[in-house]
């Protein structure tokens, strides 16, 4: 049975790397991304784990899915890794079927987002990295 580590540890390093351990240790373990701080230790968790374990997490109601996303976005993954964190390991994990005709209408980077995500208008502050 699947397990997913929300937050991945959360604020602290050494919670955070205890995380990452024990999903190395236990191929059943899945990351999730949100309300921890430091978006380098998702590429690492990506890069120890595989990057399908690693799974996009929103913090909604208590943070912005859009800060959530940017730090995802700059952590170093590939476009290909990118698809998988944000979508495509949580399609597969909870066996969610987004197939989505390409819409034109669309934000760019929400091809693998359930449908009832195409009326959110999302307004937040541009990110500097």
């Amino acid at each position: 049975m699947p397990i997913v580590l929300s937050h991945m540890g959360h604020g602290h390093i050494v919670y955070i790397n205890g995380a990452i351990e024990v999903a190395k240790r236990n191929d059943y373990v899945f990351l999730e991304t949100s309300g921890m701080p430091m978006h380098s230790k998702i590429k690492e968790a990506a890069d120890v784990v595989g990057v399908d374990r690693v799974l996009y997490g929103s913090d909604a109601p208590f943070g912005h899915p859009a800060f959530e996303r940017k730090k995802v976005e700059v952590s170093g993954l590939q476009r290909d890794e990118l698809d998988k964190v944000l979508g495509e390991n949580a399609s597969r994990l909870f066996r969610i079927d987004w197939s989505l005709k390409k819409d034109p209408q669309l934000p760019e980077g929400f091809e693998h987002a359930p449908s009832f995500l195409r009326n959110i208008q999302v307004s937040a502050p541009t990110l500097a990295v």
